[in-house]
């Protein structure tokens, strides 16, 4: 029986679904990135809170399936940090990703499966999200399950309602990755225009798609509406108003000026040039699916199909970044890109559908997409290794200084009290900053400046908790007022420790810690006479020497 080349695409592939050759190729390259990440043994941003107090507080970020996770991957709470299991687990789960890309789209090589998928996991944008110590298996597998409701579940029938679960477990397991089913729905809709699928099927394609986006934000939405609490997170989450519909621009143009930030690295050029062939190749397939049905087609039917070319590539751009177009307060981060990885992989995917049908010679078809393939994945791992040189750097420069402030602390705090004089507090003054070992490598790499915080930084909570590792955490005041007051009076006296990177003053009962990068003090402050400062506990004239 002949079947058509539409026919054809929809059935379930040859491909075995258990393919281990590139579970386990896929399994070696993802798991070199993870390793770049884990030897810097760095707790990241909440982990620092998790770590401590062993909270979980997702539910109330509209997450509750991540709570569920991981209290029962800890067999109870408090949560502990169970590193390096669910970095291995996720691993795992984007190997399975790869294998479920290379059966959906018939691709038969081991090397160019792998390398067509690895940048679901490893995309610069990601990074953050697999430094993350308690949360990095949850967001893996909520953008496992997206792919999954593209990959294994068909978009008409019975069996589509599967699909629905993956997407309401992705939604309460991390909403952005919702995305990377809106990107691979594309791909499957291109797919089936390179298989010069009927009109009718197409657009039962796209309803079939959308319709398991609706069907799984509607009781998600009523989930969210019970459980989401946080301030954060319900701020963050409330979408554009019929007033507002001005800000859709804005939040494109801003999340398109952090994509271009995040790929214009030393390096990243492969990137670049994925994504732009990505939508090159886009418009290719919508123009070659108009050209082939142009003879037998009439006007509107010419006109149709010469729209849909055009409008194929902006979907395909606009459907990376999903719904948090529609956000009224849209986090700007590079955490919550998770469809760019997505973008990027479905770009090299029809790079792969092009190449395997347009070149006749069988070894150029099979050896040749490999150098094509393997420059962005040589970018990413590169990027990896040099976020987790500069993860491990910073770990060790800030611990180094907290533990310096901790014996600083007690010192002062012994001299003051044998005086009669306690010190109850301290406040910070600017920022740790980078290490000098960062200096060259922050310079070629600038978008490591948004993936790797500084703890040790003025108004930000998690100092408390970095702090707290050196039994300083009950002692830091984090009211706004007094850190203002404290350090508008640091001058007053002269600095009671001085080390290169940091300087001690004492104000009043307060102690503030004055970074190098802050503004210091001049000899000629230090000498003007200045009134007691009462209101602050002790006046100027008691204060040791």
């Amino acid at each position: 029986m002949n079947i058509s080349p539409a026919q054809r695409a929809t059935q379930v592939s040859d491909i075995p679904r258990w393919n281990k050759a590139v579970f386990n190729a896929a399994l070696i390259l993802n798991g070199i990135v993870a390793y770049c990440i884990l030897h810097a043994d760095r707790l990241y941003v909440d982990d620092l809170g998790r770590v401590h107090s062993g909270y979980t507080g997702w539910t109330g970020d509209g997450r509750p399936l991540t709570t569920l996770v991981m209290q029962s991957l800890n067999m109870g709470t408090p949560l502990t940090d169970l590193t390096p299991l669910p970095q291995v687990l996720a691993v795992l789960l984007l190997a399975w990703c790869a294998m479920l890309v290379a059966r959906k789209f018939e691709i038969r090589d081991t090397a160019t499966a792998m390398l067509a998928a690895f940048p679901l996991g490893a995309s610069p944008f990601f990074l953050e999200n697999l430094s993350y110590k308690f949360d990095v298996l949850t967001m893996v597998l909520a953008m496992s399950l997206a792919v999954a409701a593209v990959c294994e579940t068909p978009w008409r029938g019975r069996r589509m309602g599967w699909g629905v679960l993956c997407l309401l477990g992705t939604l309460c397991l991390y909403q952005p990755s919702l995305n990377a089913f809106l990107v691979f729905g594309v791909l499957e809709f291109l797919y089936l225009m390179w298989r010069d699928a009927a009109p009718g099927m197409l657009v039962r394609q796209a309803m079939g798609r959308l319709a398991q986006v609706a069907a799984a934000m509607i009781p998600y939405k009523i989930i969210a509406a019970v459980i989401l609490r946080n301030t954060y997170a319900s701020y963050h989450a409330a979408l554009l108003r019929p007033g507002e519909w001005s800000a859709l621009s804005d939040n494109v143009l801003s999340y398109w000026e952090l994509i271009r930030e995040g790929l214009s690295e030393t390096g990243s050029w492969p990137l670049r040039a994925a994504l732009i062939l990505g939508l090159a190749l886009a418009l290719v397939f919508g123009l070659r699916y108009a050209a082939h049905a142009w003879r037998f087609c009439g006007m509107a039917g010419r006109i149709g199909r010469l729209a849909l070319a055009l409008i194929v590539p902006a979907a395909l751009a606009l459907s990376a970044m999903g719904p948090l177009l529609f956000l009224s307060e849209a986090v700007i981060e590079p955490r919550i890109m998770v469809g760019i990885g997505a973008l990027i992989s479905a770009s090299l995917v029809l790079l792969c559908i092009l190449w395997r049908e347009t070149i006749p010679w069988p070894r150029l078809q099979r050896y040749g997409l490999w150098p094509l393939l393997g420059l962005p994945a040589y970018s990413m791992l590169l990027l990896a290794a040099v976020y987790g040189y500069a993860m491990l750097a910073q770990n060790g420069y800030e611990h180094r200084i907290s533990a310096s402030l901790a014996d600083d602390f007690v010192n002062i705090n012994q001299r003051y009290a044998a005086r009669g004089i306690q010190l109850e507090h301290y406040v910070l003054n600017g920022t740790a900053g980078y290490p000098p070992v960062l200096n060259l490598t922050m310079k070629k790499y600038p978008f490591l400046r948004r993936l790797v915080p500084i703890y040790l930084t003025s108004g930000w909570g998690w100092v408390r908790d970095l702090l707290g590792q050196y039994r300083m955490r009950e002692t830091m005041d984090t009211l706004p007022g007094s850190l203002s007051e404290a350090v508008s009076h640091q001058c007053d006296n002269p600095p009671v420790r001085i080390t290169a990177n940091y300087q001690l003053y004492v104000v009043g009962s307060i102690v503030v810690v004055s970074f190098n990068n802050a503004m210091q003090c001049t000899f000629d402050q230090l000498q003007q006479p200045v009134a007691p400062i009462r209101h602050l506990g002790i006046p100027k004239g008691q204060l040791p020497q």
